[in-house]
């Protein structure tokens, strides 16, 4: 993941909090001022419409605790989508993509979306599967030039020599 697409996931993500905050403060005000209406006519009223206010407000603020909940939980859940929408597609395009090679040889380029996450991982994949491919052309070419100079009666010598540096350079 580069800095940018981290970056503007952060922003996304402060952005989708603030709309739930202002959501859940926008609730608790109405509901404080539900609860306060009808207290304009004296003091007596005014202590009459604080203790209402009191009843009222814990009610106001579970709900409004509730709905907080509920809202992060579905901004997590939505972040959690996107998240595994743009790893987990790639990551499975990927292993498709060795699936095929395992079966068929070599194969197409993964696809990419624009906002996946792993374009990297998918432009090593393919680097490494094009230096795979070489080297089996390599190794392929090697082997037949070397049953052309058996075949001629040649020392095969060089050939076989070279066929088995081929293989030293894979060996991890």
């Amino acid at each position: 993941m580069t800095r940018e697409g981290a970056a503007r996931d952060l922003i996304r993500f402060a952005l989708a909090a603030l709309v739930a905050g202002t959501v859940v403060l926008a609730f608790l005000a109405a509901a404080v001022w539900l609860a306060a209406a009808g207290t304009a006519g004296g003091y007596e009223t005014l202590v009459r419409g604080a203790l209402a206010l009191r009843r009222g407000l814990d009610l106001a603020l579970l709900l409004a605790a509730g709905l907080a909940l509920g809202l992060g939980a579905l901004a997590a859940g939505a972040a959690a989508l996107y998240a595994s929408f743009r790893v987990v597609g790639p990551l499975y395009r990927i292993a498709r993509n060795f699936e095929r090679l395992l079966e068929a040889g070599p194969v197409p380029p993964v696809p990419v979306r624009r906002g996946d996450r792993l374009r990297r991982e998918a432009r090593l994949l393919e680097r490494a599967s094009a230096a795979l491919e070489g080297h089996a052309a390599a190794v392929a070419e090697e082997a037949r030039r070397a049953r052309e100079a058996l075949a001629r009666g040649e020392d095969a010598g060089p050939r076989i020599e070279a066929l088995r540096e081929l293989v030293r350079r894979v060996e991890v």
